[in-house]
């Protein structure tokens, strides 16, 4: 017989403290890309599973994932509004923001 019910942690003063300073860095990063008006992305190619992969410090929870630069951007542009909102983020109607796609690449070469 399986008992339902709700599971309760409980976190000393020390550990919500830190949670919540935690939280507040978080906002701070965002409401200082915010005031310069220009959210930074990051996107790396990932050849072992053939995707582009964006994140960023500026929006947090941002992990998006896509097979070309295009369809990133088509992604960003709805997932960078909703989490800012979901984070609190207060935001003008348009959202502003960079991707810097990074691609490394090694071989080697033969004369």
């Amino acid at each position: 017989m399986i008992r339902r019910g709700s599971v309760r942690a409980s976190f000393g003063t020390a550990a919500k403290s830190r949670m919540t300073e935690a939280f507040r860095d978080k906002i701070r990063a965002v409401d200082k890309s915010t005031r310069s008006g220009v959210y930074e992305i990051r996107a790396q190619w990932d050849g072992e599973a053939g995707v582009w992969v964006a994140e960023s410090d500026d929006v947090p929870g941002l992990v998006a994932e896509a097979d070309s630069p295009k369809a990133l951007l088509q992604k960003l542009r709805t997932l960078i509004p909703e989490l800012l909102e979901l984070n609190g983020v207060a935001r003008s109607q348009s959202t502003n923001f960079r991707v810097l796609y990074q691609h490394e690449d090694s071989g080697v070469l033969t004369f």
